[in-house]
């Protein structure tokens, strides 16, 4: 069986040819860039410190800090297949995905969202938790809100989740504080 490409050529692997953000000018594609690199980090961040926290004080050993670093861990690998393809596209204009990489990207994105589903069950279970990290939008709204609604899925949850995680959680706090301020000497300044 041959392989086609989206261009219906049978000489070249199978491609995906990505639109982004259809409705956006040029212009703003490296603003846009700024924006979603700035969240990117913000991911990164938020949830590398939940983790250098959790495993960094012994007394969060416990099942509730392993359901919290799984999430933690599942938000970067989460976001880390969708983003780095979206920003390439913003700066670089690489609007080619090959048949391997989109199914990659694809089984990755599904698999992690998978994980993290069973992961707040299991969490909602151990701590009788309310589950709303989802709202169904309508078929007749235009493409954009589809393409928006899925930035917000895959950008904007992962960046509130390091603050929902440690909200209410006075340790987990204290524990980020302790990490992030370097420590001091006292006003004596001796050894």
């Amino acid at each position: 069986m041959d392989a086609t490409a989206c261009n219906g050529s049978r000489d070249s692997p199978p491609t995906f040819y990505l639109v982004g953000i259809p409705s956006l000018q040029e212009s703003l594609f490296l603003p846009v860039f700024f924006i979603f690199l700035f969240f990117y980090l913000l991911i990164l961040v938020g949830n590398a410190l939940i983790l250098v926290a959790v495993v960094a004080e012994p007394s969060f050993h416990k099942p509730m800090y392993f359901f919290l670093i799984n999430l933690s861990t599942l938000d970067i690998l989460f976001t880390t297949t969708t983003i780095p393809k979206m920003l390439s596209l913003l700066l670089l204009e690489d609007c080619f995905l090959s048949f391997p990489a989109c199914f990659l990207q694809m089984y990755l994105f599904h698999s992690f969202s998978c994980s993290e589903a069973f992961i707040l069950v299991v969490m909602a279970y151990d701590r009788y938790v309310a589950i709303c990290p989802y709202v169904a939008y309508r078929a007749e709204l235009s493409l954009d809100f589809h393409i928006m609604g899925n930035v917000v899925y895959a950008i904007v949850t992962p960046i509130l989740n390091p603050l929902i995680y440690t909200r209410r959680n006075k340790d987990v706090k204290a524990a980020i504080t302790k990490i992030t301020r370097p420590q001091g000497r006292g006003c004596s300044g001796g050894p």
